[in-house]
């Protein structure tokens, strides 16, 4: 997603998330930009994997 701009970006994960919704599917989503978490209903930060006794 880092080569779309704001609004082609924006288009592309409601897509996702249609999809999502229309088949029951689930969504593993990895990206770099943190400002994407919004967008889903759960995010985790590598770090707070790699921290021992933190369940994630």
């Amino acid at each position: 997603t880092s080569a779309l701009d704001a609004h082609v970006r924006d288009q592309f994960i409601s897509l996702l998330s249609e999809e999502v919704q229309r088949t029951g599917a689930a969504l593993l989503f990895v990206s770099h930009d943190a400002g994407l978490a919004d967008h889903f209903d759960r995010a985790v930060d590598l770090s707070d994997i790699n921290r021992a006794g933190v369940n994630a």
